[in-house]
């Protein structure tokens, strides 16, 4: 019998997870504790694999084996093209490809490829190979195998987000092979910070964070309604007393889809033999209908949820946005 996988994403302020439930999907998202996470680690190791541990029972989330999104501050990823080459000597390259990014000796990093696919001449000998390549701290890594460890759980496979959302839109392009080669952007509006990140059909390109995240929306709330942020957080998610709609919040979603279209400026102007046509949307920002609509008024290419790429019967379930990186880490991890 196939092993039963759950998808993991654990951002700074909710925890994320996905396991199938027969044909469909059990989706979880629970408030992490301010100050247990801090730039996507956990300071409170301990503490996170009890509430791994609460979160599973209490949501009947069965499977032992976990695959998990590692945020873009957690790992590096490229899409590279190599020379025809053993994996004996592809391991000994690869720690080169990532010299501009890595600090002090590559040892302190783990490695790791998948085939994208391997180019051969009219003779149809091998003439270069295509490459998903990433690197992560090992010592982060040992780190969050043990708190999965202690949760109860393996880690049996660590996927960088990037490579995470490749999969999810080479499944799209298997089905619709017209996309192959069409520029798509996903944005992540997370609590600390927003990620734009640009594919070609299912290869990765590039990624851009603004420093703008949902923390200032629950803060703007604060400020306006007297209250901590933490009840902010709550008045955020269930629009209390139209609190969404008031200028303050408005003024801030304004600036957030300036900073978008400035990068989406820049990636038009970077790529420009690209045709960019749709940005797809993830995390609790999603979930904001004011935010989305300022978002889709002010943009030059299309703008919809994350779902509309996901397999038919995932669509329609409504924290599919926030669990999104959850679920594509299933299904990475259901491909190994």
């Amino acid at each position: 019998m196939a092993r039963q996988i759950v998808g993991f994403d654990i951002g700074n302020s909710a925890l994320k997870i996905c396991e199938r439930d027969g044909n469909g999907l059990r989706l979880v998202c629970k408030p992490i504790p301010e100050n247990m996470m801090v730039d996507d680690v956990s300071v409170a190791p301990h503490a996170l694999s009890d509430l791994i541990k609460k979160t599973c029972s209490e949501s009947h989330i069965r499977g032992k084996s976990a695959c998990m999104a590692l945020p873009e501050s957690r790992a590096f990823f490229r899409h590279v093209s190599l020379p025809p080459m053993s994996v004996k000597e592809l391991e000994l390259n690869l720690p080169y490809e990532f010299r501009d990014y890595i600090d002090g000796d590559p040892s302190g990093y783990v490695f790791d490829y998948a085939v994208d696919k391997i180019v051969r001449t009219e003779d149809g000998e091998p003439e270069r190979m295509e490459l998903y390549a990433s690197c992560t701290e090992r010592e982060a890594m040992v780190d969050t195998k043990e708190t999965f460890r202690r949760s109860g759980r393996q880690l049996v496979c660590a996927t960088p987000a990037a490579m995470a959302l490749s999969r999810l839109v080479s499944l799209r392009v298997a089905e619709e092979p017209e996309l192959t080669g069409t520029g798509i952007v996903f944005m992540d509006l997370g609590y600390d910070n927003i990620s734009l990140s640009l594919y070609e059909g299912d290869l990765y390109q590039a990624s851009r964070v603004i420093d703008i995240g949902l923390r200032e929306l629950d803060q703007a709330i604060a400020d306006l309604r007297g209250v901590d942020r933490y009840s902010a957080s709550a008045y955020k998610r269930t629009n209390f007393e139209g609190v969404l709609d008031d200028p303050v919040c408005s003024d801030l979603y304004e600036r957030i889809a300036i900073e978008v279209n400035k990068v989406i400026n820049f990636y038009n102007f970077s790529n420009r033999s690209m045709d960019i046509q749709a940005m797809y949307l993830l995390g609790g920002g999603a979930h904001i209908p004011q935010l989305v609509e300022t978002l889709k008024s002010s943009a030059n290419l299309s703008v919809a949820s994350i779902a509309e790429l996901f397999p038919e019967p995932f669509r329609n379930y409504e924290e599919l946005p926030s669990c999104a990186l959850a679920v594509a880490a299933m299904l990475e991890g259901e491909a190994i």
